[in-house]
C-alpha cells in the first residue's frame, strides 16, 4: 500500500474489504423475477429469459418449475445473498491483513484464526477545512479546474457549478456528494426534496446540488427541473472548495443512506463547517446532540439553535416527523432495525414516516436564520477536530498494521474471543 501525497491533491481512503453485498441488488433481482412472472404463465416466462439472456432469469425459471412462482421469488435473491457472502469470506481469508472502519463487522467477515484490525477511518483535515470562498473566486477556480493537467473538472460538471451559482443567489443551497444510486437510498431524499418544494412551500426557496454518478443522475435534475443540479463526478481535490460554497452560502449536507460503514462525506462536509442530516444508522457519530461526549466532554446545548428550532417546529407541517437535534445538524432516527431502507416494501407504512421525517428535517434547515446555521457552522468544524482520528493518526496505525508491529500502549487493547484489535483515543 503507497500512502497518497498530498502533491495529488487526493483524499486517500483507508484500505478496507468492504462487503459490496447491497439489499438493493436482490431487490433488483426481485422486480426482474417479478416482471418475469407476470407474464402469465411459464412458457412466457421461459421466452423472457430466453430473451433476457441472463442466468438469473433462466435460474428462476428453473425454480419456478420446481417450487412455484411465488417461492421462486424469495428463493432467488436469498441464494444470491448467500453466494456473495461465502465468496466475500473465501476471498478474505486468503488476505494477510484485513481492516475494517465498524467494530461489528469484525464478526461478518469470519476470519477463523486470523486478526481483523478495527482502523477508525478520517478524511484530511489540511485539505478539508474552512477557507473564505465567495461566488467571483469560486467560479475562478472552475474556470482553472477544467485547464488542470491531473484530474481536471469536466465541461459537464463546470457548466451544472456554473449553473447552481447562479441560481442559488437568494435561495438555501442543499448539498448531497456521493453515488447517485439505490442502496444510498437516493430516491428516497428526490422524494422529500419534492415533497419540500411542493407540500412545504419551498419551491422558491431552496436549491440542491447533486454531486456524483449514478443511475439516478438524470433523475435528480428531471425531478427537480430548474431548482436541482447534477454534475456528475467531480475530482476529490475540488471538493473542498464546493463544501465552502455551501457553507459560505448558509446552506446544509444531506444524506438518506444508512448502509454506511463511516460517512466520508458527512466528516468532510463536517470538517468545512458545513450542517449537515444525517440517518441514525452508520452517520450519527457525525451530529454532535446534547449529552454526547465528545474530546472527554460532553456536548451542552446550545440556547440559541434551540429557541430557533423550537420556532420554526411550530410552523412545521411534518406531523409525524420525528428527528435528533444537534449542535450542527439533525440526525433522523433508525425506523428499520437491521433493515436497510431498500428492504422495505412499498406498503411499509415506516417509508412514509421515514420520508415524512426527512422532509421536515430539510424544511427545518432550509428555514433556519443564516446566523442560526453560522453557529452550527462552528460547532461543525470544533468538534470535528476533537471528535475523529486525524490523518496522521490513521495513517499512522496503517503502517503499523501492515508491518506487524500493533502498538503496545495505552490506546491499544485486544479482545482474545473473537480476536480483535481495537484502539481507542485517549
Amino acid at each position: 500500500m503507497k500512502e497518497q501525497t498530498h502533491e495529488t491533491n487526493l483524499c486517500p481512503r483507508t484500505p478496507e474489504i468492504r462487503r459490496n453485498l447491497t439489499q438493493s441488488k436482490a431487490m433488483d433481482i426481485r422486480e426482474m423475477i417479478r416482471f418475469l412472472a407476470i407474464n402469465g404463465n411459464n412458457g412466457n416466462a421461459e421466452l423472457a429469459a430466453s430473451k433476457t439472456r441472463t442466468r438469473c432469469a433462466r435460474f428462476w425459471y428453473f425454480l419456478a418449475k420446481i417450487f412455484g412462482k411465488r417461492l421462486a421469488i424469495k428463493t432467488l435473491p436469498w441464494l444470491f445473498r448467500t453466494g456473495l457472502k461465502w465468496q466475500i469470506r473465501w476471498y478474505l481469508c486468503g488476505c494477510d491483513v484485513v481492516t475494517t472502519s465498524r467494530i461489528e463487522d469484525n464478526r461478518k467477515y469470519a476470519r477463523p484464526k486470523r486478526s481483523v484490525y478495527h482502523l477508525p477511518l478520517a478524511c484530511d483535515h489540511d485539505q478539508f477545512r474552512i477557507f473564505d470562498q465567495d461566488t467571483s473566486n469560486f467560479i475562478k477556480q472552475v474556470n482553472a479546474a477544467l485547464c488542470k493537467s491531473n484530474e481536471p473538472l469536466t465541461e459537464h460538471a463546470a457548466n451544472e457549478l456554473r449553473r447552481f451559482t447562479a441560481n442559488s443567489e437568494g435561495r438555501r443551497p442543499v448539498l448531497y456528494i456521493g453515488r447517485l444510486s439505490r442502496e444510498k437510498n437516493i430516491y428516497f431524499l428526490l422524494e422529500a426534496c419534492k415533497k419540500v418544494c411542493n407540500d412545504y412551500g419551498l419551491k422558491e426557496r431552496v436549491c440542491f446540488l447533486f454531486v456524483g454518478t449514478g443511475i439516478a443522475q438524470r433523475d435528480a435534475t428531471n425531478q427537480l427541473p430548474g431548482r436541482s443540479f447534477a454534475t456528475g463526478l467531480v475530482p476529490n481535490w475540488f471538493l473542498p472548495s464546493i463544501y465552502n460554497l455551501i457553507r459560505q452560502k448558509s446552506g446544509f449536507f444531506v444524506s438518506a443512506s444508512d448502509t454506511e460503514t463511516f460517512g466520508i462525506t458527512h466528516e468532510e462536509a463536517t470538517a468545512c463547517g458545513v450542517p449537515v442530516i444525517a440517518m441514525e444508522r452508520g452517520t450519527r457519530k457525525h451530529v454532535f446532540v446534547p449529552g454526547d461526549i465528545v474530546g472527554g466532554s460532553p456536548v451542552e446545548s446550545d440556547s440559541n439553535i434551540s429557541s430557533a428550532i423550537d420556532v420554526i417546529q411550530k410552523q412545521s407541517h411534518g406531523g409525524n416527523a420525528d428527528y435528533a437535534i444537534g449542535l450542527n445538524g439533525l440526525v433522523i432516527p433508525d425506523y428499520c432495525g437491521e433493515r436497510p431502507m431498500p428492504t422495505l416494501s412499498e406498503t411499509d407504512s415506516r417509508r412514509n414516516r421515514i420520508l415524512e421525517s426527512l422532509a421536515a428535517a430539510i424544511f427545518l434547515m432550509s428555514s433556519l436564520p443564516e446566523n442560526v446555521l453560522q453557529r452550527m457552522s462552528k460547532h461543525a468544524a470544533a468538534f470535528s477536530q476533537k471528535a475523529q482520528y486525524t490523518w496522521a493518526e490513521t495513517w499512522s496505525l496503517l503502517r503499523k498494521v501492515y508491518e506487524g508491529t500493533p502498538p503496545n500502549d495505552s490506546a491499544y487493547r485486544q479482545v482474545i474471543e473473537p480476536k480483535e484489535h481495537l484502539w481507542e483515543r485517549g
